[in-house]
């Protein structure tokens, strides 16, 4: 295999292989993640009803042949608790087939070490793995795609969000880079969102409850009200009825409209934000406030742990990698780690299988902007 030397680290050659001949091993990272969150996932949920982890992958580190051996001894169990098409990759991957085929590429999984696996709330954030290999001196960050309802339902989100600009006013070479990046909305938000963790938010959920109570309360209220049927042909029947004004004075339940019960939801659910704005005013009268830590998004916990693995073995290279949703959120994360990652003649490294379009035109000139200036090599399979 043909090497291209693009730079020198304390004095020593680094060489990169031509990128087309490094797709194998980006790919294969991009399927296996889904795995191996599989894995763990069954064993998580083992542990909640009080067992041991029977597949021992929680704690990481963890080595790839570690993976492979758990894989190997516990097929059965995989095949009940994963989804058939899951099944299916991890069957493919421990298959002579696949050794014969890629076996040259994964000839180093003996010196893989998965180092973080950010899957402890995967039903609400994305997923995510961090590898050093110390045969290749890599470092990869792999993202997971679509499994998870919010998974999809931040693909919906087919609208531009902004995102501040790490190449902004940083330098002569990107003196004309806007303020601002427009990316997918969905994609941002897995990403950039950061919950204030002193204001709670009023879940849908609850609205939907505060409805039902105010509508089955309506309901009650409107039956008890309703007198004995008459019929249309009554000559009794007045086709007015006058009641005293006075005459449901005291009655808890009389019938309302639901533009009404609405309103009232409303109100209820301002009542509840304003007590809450008002606890965090006294949060922060207490100086509570100064005894939490400054919230992180989750691109800035991701890039904080390459970093970790960074400084931990000088000299290695960063790979960002992720197929679908995961390619996506890859590239999104390829922009910022490539500003805090690359170095004189080291670009950081982006390999996305089958990721959908990210962002606009701004967003564009930005990846441009780094592939120019060596400090990003970009392959999308």
């Amino acid at each position: 295999m043909s090497t291209l030397t693009t730079g020198i680290y304390d004095g020593t050659p680094v060489e990169f292989p031509n990128l087309f001949t490094e797709t194998v091993q980006p790919t294969i990272a991009s399927i296996m993640v889904f795995a191996f969150a599989d894995l763990r996932r069954i064993a998580r949920e083992a542990t909640e009803h009080g067992s041991n982890d029977p597949l021992q992958v929680l704690d990481l580190p963890m080595s790839g042949r570690e993976v492979i051996k758990v894989c190997l001894e516990n097929q059965e169990l995989i095949k009940q608790k994963v989804r058939p098409s899951h099944y299916k990759i991890v069957k493919y991957l421990l298959s002579d087939d696949f050794m014969e085929a890629y076996g040259k590429e994964v000839s180093s999984i003996d010196h893989v070490l998965i180092q973080y696996c950010g899957d402890d709330n995967e039903l609400n954030e994305c997923v995510h793995s961090i590898a050093a290999n110390s045969k290749t001196k890599q470092i990869t960050l792999c993202f997971r795609g679509s499994i998870t309802m919010q998974d999809w339902l931040h693909d919906a989100k087919l609208v531009i969000g902004d995102v501040a600009n790490p190449l902004y006013d940083k330098d002569d070479k990107s003196k004309d880079q806007p303020e601002y990046l427009g990316v997918h909305l969905g994609f941002r938000d897995y990403l950039y969102d950061v919950k204030d963790p002193l204001l709670p938010t009023i879940r849908l959920s609850d609205m939907q409850s505060k409805m039902s109570r105010f509508l089955a309360a309506n309901e009650d209220s409107s039956s008890a009200n309703k007198g004995p049927k008459k019929s249309c042909n009554d000559d009794s029947m007045e086709t007015t009825q006058q009641v005293p004004a006075h005459a449901n004075e005291g009655q808890k339940g009389s019938h309302q409209p639901l533009h009404k019960i609405q309103s009232k939801v409303t109100e209820e659910i301002i009542k509840v934000n304003e007590e809450i704005t008002k606890l965090k005013v006294k949060m922060v009268s207490k100086e509570v406030s100064q005894e939490l830590e400054p919230q992180k998004n989750k691109i800035d916990i991701i890039l904080d742990q390459v970093q970790v693995l960074l400084d931990a073995n000088p000299g290695y290279k960063v790979y960002i990698t992720g197929h679908s949703l995961g390619g996506a959120l890859a590239l999104l994360t390829s922009v910022q780690a490539s500003v805090r990652f690359a170095r004189p003649g080291i670009p950081v490294t982006c390999v996305t299988v089958a990721n959908p379009r990210v962002g606009d035109n701004r967003f564009r000139g930005a990846i441009q902007s780094l592939e120019q200036n060596k400090m990003l090599r970009l392959l999308t399979v």
